[in-house]
């Protein structure tokens, strides 16, 4: 039986893991069974590993110790008009902290939600409304919200001054105030399905100037469960977040291997999380169950946040307390 182990940079064995058949042919080291010893050019070479978009590159640096990851955004200014702009430029996402001993899958996977997200921020902006005789972006992620929070009565919506039923035409309409990366969203299909819940098509028909790999001319489908203008837009942006957050989904990949394409079968990761977390491959020697509990516990145990006598750590303090939570781990057996 060959051995699948094949460890990465930063990756060490605990003393004594157990070999853990996957199939007839092959047995593995599963990764809860190693430690993590990461540092900036171990980060680095997991990266290099990972393919998604040029326009979206994923940076390592540290800072005060702190290992992190960051994602560039390179692309024209959202809020100028194209025609204005001669050059691409790259902005800088958040920076996502990575832990020396968080397990290399985590670390691919926050590469993957900071890809999601950077994305996320650029599509939220391109989502723009005609409003009054101006342009838009009320999904952007730089609204005041101090601001809102004190006019929170004037954020409510504004009640319809026709006495009548919202119908096709009204639908119409409010699509016609939208575009989302140049493209336009136009009426396909609308049915009511039940009460007040709606069966709604869109058009995504691109333009010239649409930048986003997935607004091909398709057809989506969104239901509604008020027949509302605001409803409608915040039903449809969702949407359009889910057709982003689908296309990383399908094009990052490890090695080449595309992690959560929706190709893969659930039943089948499934399976194979089975084998390695089995009942039967944790009946191992006491020796290795002794050290792979301290292992963990000492993971968990560089996890807990320190509290201090401030009035935030007080109130966090007070509700642990009413719940019986204590802050200190507790030593898990294999």
């Amino acid at each position: 039986m060959r051995e699948k182990i094949n460890l990465l940079a930063g990756e060490v064995p605990i003393e004594n893991a157990p070999l853990v058949p996957i199939s007839q042919q092959e047995n593995c080291i599963p990764q809860h069974y190693l430690k993590f010893e990461h540092r900036l050019e171990t980060v680095e070479q997991l990266i290099l590993d990972i393919s998604f978009s040029d326009r979206f590159p994923i940076f390592v640096g540290e800072e005060n110790g702190q290992l992190y990851l960051q994602v560039g955004i390179i692309g024209i200014d959202n809020y100028l008009p194209a025609s204005s702009q001669n050059k691409d430029k790259i902005v800088f996402g958040r920076k996502w902290r990575v832990e020396p001993q968080l397990p290399t899958s985590e670390i691919i996977q926050t590469a993957f939600l900071a890809l999601q997200k950077a994305r996320e921020h650029e599509i939220r902006e391109l989502f723009k409304i005609n409003q009054h005789d101006c342009v838009t972006t009320p999904f952007n992620n730089h609204h005041d919200l101090p601001l809102m929070a004190q006019s929170r009565d004037w954020m409510r919506p504004r009640l319809s001054s026709n006495p009548e039923s919202p119908g096709i035409a009204d639908v119409e309409g409010w699509l016609a105030c939208i575009r989302y990366d140049h493209a336009r969203l136009e009426l396909s299909k609308f049915e009511k399905i039940s009460e007040n819940i709606w069966l709604i098509g869109l058009n995504i028909i691109p333009n010239e100037a649409t930048t986003l790999p997935e607004l091909v001319y398709s057809e989506e489908m969104i239901v509604v469960k008020e027949l509302s203008q605001n409803v409608l837009y915040l039903t449809a942006m969702d949407r359009l977040l889910a057709m982003s957050n689908e296309y990383v989904e399908e094009h990052f990949s490890f090695k080449g291997f595309n992690r959560f394409s929706r190709q893969h079968s659930v039943l089948a990761i499934g399976q194979l999380s089975a084998k390695t977390r089995s009942r039967e491959a944790n009946k191992v020697r006491d020796k290795f169950s002794e050290v792979f509990s301290e292992v963990n516990y000492e993971v968990d145990k560089s996890r807990v946040p320190q509290l201090t006598d401030s009035p935030l750590s007080r109130k966090i303090t007070q509700q642990l307390a009413s719940l019986n939570v204590e802050l200190t781990p507790v030593k898990r057996y294999g």
